[in-house]
């Protein structure tokens, strides 16, 4: 108890799951015991944010795309070294990549046809960071 009479607790960095808290206070002279209504805490995996960047949004045809896929968390730290990156043309899965200790998955040397294309980097999770993904478009010219 604190100088308000007040208890106070912490759970650092609690699973992802769902947890029960049950606090109870022991009888104490003329005090008898207590115990607060069971609680229960629902901790969700932390929000990605995935940004896209192409290495160029146009090339010509015959020159590889390259695109780097960053991620980023409000919570204690952002993804690193954990989970991967799949990178799609449409819907058609181009390839999957590690996430790196800075937070990002790399895809080079991707040869695309004339036209426009939308390249989405989709971002798997963990059991600690939530999918995110985002969808650019870039440009194959003649």
């Amino acid at each position: 108890m604190n100088a308000a009479q007040h208890a106070l607790f912490t759970i650092p960095k609690p699973a992802v799951g769902t947890h029960t808290v049950i606090i109870t206070y022991p009888a104490q002279g003329n005090y008898g015991a207590f115990q607060l209504p069971i609680q229960t805490i629902v901790v969700s995996a932390a929000p990605v944010n995935v940004s896209l960047v192409p290495a160029s949004f146009y090339v010509k045809v015959g020159t590889p795309f390259s695109f780097t896929a960053t991620l980023t968390s409000w919570s204690t730290s952002n993804p690193s070294s954990v989970g991967t990156v799949s990178f799609y043309d449409g819907s058609k899965l181009l390839a999957t990549s590690p996430v790196n200790a800075a937070g990002v998955a790399t895809l080079s040397g991707v040869n695309l046809s004339v036209g426009y294309h939308s390249i989405t980097a989709t971002y798997s999770g963990t059991n600690q960071y939530a999918t995110g993904s985002q969808t650019i478009q870039v440009q194959v010219g003649q």
